[in-house]
């Protein structure tokens, strides 16, 4: 996320600092009236790119990451392949609505976000 924070300020283009100073700001002021509300819009659809991408890689969120959701989706493949052999397309389905009911949300609030920043 520092990373995303650091991109985001240096991303602000030199001529707003020149702006900025040009018109008598201090450098707390230009941070603060200038730089940080841009830099605010630019993070908005990192961050939620890397909310959304940390849910669906690591357990950290959901406390059960996807490796392990996929895996135990094949044992229950497997165990009932002989009496059910089309169930795989039902669990796959039952993963990716979990995933999706867990991303969605996320995604709303971005769009609004975005939205209301603009």
């Amino acid at each position: 996320m520092g990373d995303l924070v650091r991109g985001a300020v240096i991303s602000i283009p030199a001529h707003q600092y020149e702006s900025a100073e040009a018109l008598g700001l201090t450098k707390a002021q230009t941070y603060r009236y200038i730089v940080l509300p841009q830099t605010v819009r630019r993070l908005i659809p990192l961050s939620i790119n890397l909310i959304t991408r940390m849910i669906k890689t690591t357990s950290l969120i959901l406390m059960i990451g996807v490796v392990e959701v996929m895996k135990v989706a094949q044992q229950i493949i497997e165990a009932n392949r002989m009496s059910s052999p089309n169930a795989a397309f039902g669990v796959y389905l039952t993963v990716f609505v979990l995933y999706f009911v867990a991303c969605w949300p996320i995604s709303l609030l971005a769009k609004y976000l975005e939205k209301r920043w603009r």
